[in-house]
């Protein structure tokens, strides 16, 4: 018998198994885990839960032991360091499982080569690409981790007090949402291990199920892209790096790989473009330089190569000072600063800025309609100062005029958990909800906004606009005409979309 919402874990921890296989270099770590389901729960979901457990149990033991046994321990990483890389180097597999319908019992391993992981482990924490591409794998799965364990909470409270169906339908949804989440986070991370050990059709499959679960996952799109560059389909490749930088324009890295794909089709000039947008957005970027140099020496302008070689150069990139070195340029470092003093961004940006320096910027470019620019410049205002809810209010707005409105979501909900009174932002995240087609949520957020500012014209448009959407699902006349009041509230505010709405139907809202 289930236990209503509520839900508890029960990890049993029974035993850690070292087990020496046939090989004597490759070791084996094996856990236990029971998780005991709620009413909202599935298979799929009992699955997510308990993998997610697992793993982060699995990787944690073989990071201790990669610690005390290898190399490792000469490294100087946290032993949370250690677990994020190793996530990108080995997976675990599932050896057994049985679901009942209360509960999900789950048995995992993880089997490696310690050696060859220690050595893996060295080369990646080396490359700050990759490191950050796992840190934000680690901080995604986290993120649903956390959301999953709250809508569970919620759920509870809902079904005890038997409140609106809506509600709990909506939460339900957001539930297996985060479930999927995380599912995706797992698989991006499988992906990632098949790709460091150069099992590059095997990653394409499984960056391909990431996206299935979570179509907006920009680095799945990017690394299934690399993946398909690696096994030389750069058509496919500029197909997945398209998709990434539609998701995020602000990813200087998606734009350095398409490069690399353009080239290798001889598009040349589309390269370079491509080259100069990941510098643009990323002015550090030693392999973006790198690779634009290749591209300028290979049409022939040794004098722009050798320039962009200077600056990879001075970055500490290994191959471009291999080219210069045969060219017999040894005075590169000099050259690389004074050269990069004079080709900066006609914004910096730098550490002598501050936040609301950033903040300004950002407001600039998105007047400019510049959008993908701004988004760097608000990112970098945050990293300024983590509290700024203007900066990420303003960076959700820039999302969403891309069209990635789950990150615009996710960045209204940081403004508005630093700042519970902001109206705007309860009504941008209103206008992204119905945009994405949840009617319900997006009205939730116009109330809030009008609760908070009932002078607010633009709320009451846009909640009518959502009714009108939600007439379309149930509840056809109540909502219309819900939607028809909300119009003439806007028009009598002085919204002038309002009126013109109702102009055009020959409603009379004075």
């Amino acid at each position: 018998m289930r236990i209503g919402y509520r839900s508890f874990v029960n990890c049993m921890f029974l035993f850690f198994l070292f087990i020496s296989t046939a090989n004597a270099s490759m070791v084996t770590f094996v856990k236990e885990y029971t998780y005991q389901a709620s009413e909202i729960d599935s298979k799929v979901s009992c699955r997510a839960n308990a993998m997610e457990q697992v793993k982060r149990l699995l990787l944690e033991e073989l990071g201790t032991y990669l610690e005390s046994k290898t190399e490792v321990k000469n490294f100087q990483l946290t032993q949370d360091q250690i677990t994020v890389l190793t996530a990108g180097i080995v997976s675990a597999e599932i050896v057994r499982e049985k679901w009942d319908g209360d509960s999900y019992f789950l048995k995992a391993k993880i089997t490696a080569d310690p050696n060859e992981v220690a050595l893996s482990v060295d080369k990646l924490r080396k490359d700050n690409d990759k490191v950050n591409d796992l840190n934000e794998t680690r901080k995604l799965a986290n993120k649903y981790a956390e959301e999953i364990k709250l809508l569970k909470k919620e759920l509870e409270s809902v079904h005890s007090i038997k409140t609106d169906q809506r509600t709990e339908s909506t939460k339900i949804k957001d539930y297996n949402k985060a479930i999927d989440g995380l599912t995706a986070s797992d698989l991006y991370a499988k992906g990632y291990s098949l790709y460091t050990a150069k099992k590059y059709n095997g990653a394409i499959a499984k960056f391909g199920e990431a996206i299935r679960l979570k179509p907006d996952y920009d680095q799945a799109y990017r690394d299934r892209g690399l993946m398909y560059s690696l096994v030389n389909n750069h058509r496919q490749a500029i197909e997945n790096y398209n998709k990434a930088i539609e998701i995020n324009p602000a990813d200087a890295s998606s734009y350095n790989m398409r490069g690399r794909s353009y080239r290798s089709l001889g598009d040349n000039h589309k390269a370079i473009e491509d080259f100069d947008k990941a510098i643009k957005l990323k002015p550090n970027f030693g392999a973006a330089y790198y690779n634009r140099g290749l591209t300028y020496d290979k049409i022939g302008n040794e004098q722009k190569a050798i320039e962009d070689m200077k600056r990879s150069a001075a970055l500490g990139s290994g191959p471009p000072i291999q080219y210069l070195k045969k060219r017999g340029i040894t005075n590169w470092q000099s050259a690389a600063d004074q050269s990069t003093e004079t080709t900066k961004n006609s914004i910096p940006n730098n550490d002598a800025l501050t936040a609301s320096d950033y903040y300004n910027n950002g407001k600039s470019l998105f007047s400019a309609k510049k959008y993908a620019e701004a988004i760097v410049q608000f990112s970098e205002a945050i990293r300024k100062k983590p509290d700024y809810d203007q900066a990420y209010r303003d960076r959700g707005l820039m999302y969403s005029l891309v069209h990635n409105y789950q990150k615009a979501i996710e960045d209204y909900n940081k403004a508005i958990e630093i700042n519970p009174a902001d109206v705007l932002s309860y009504n941008s995240r209103g206008i992204s909800y119905r945009t994405l087609g949840d009617s319900i949520l997006a009205i939730e957020n116009f109330d809030r906004a009008i609760e908070l500012k009932p002078n607010f014209g633009a709320a009451y448009f846009n909640r009518a606009l959502a009714y009108e959407q939600l007439s379309k699902k149930q509840d056809k006349l109540r909502n219309e005409q819900q939607a028809i009041e909300d119009m003439k509230s806007s028009a009598k505010l002085g919204f002038g979309t309002a009126k013109y709405y109702l102009k055009k139907a020959g409603i009379d809202w004075q």
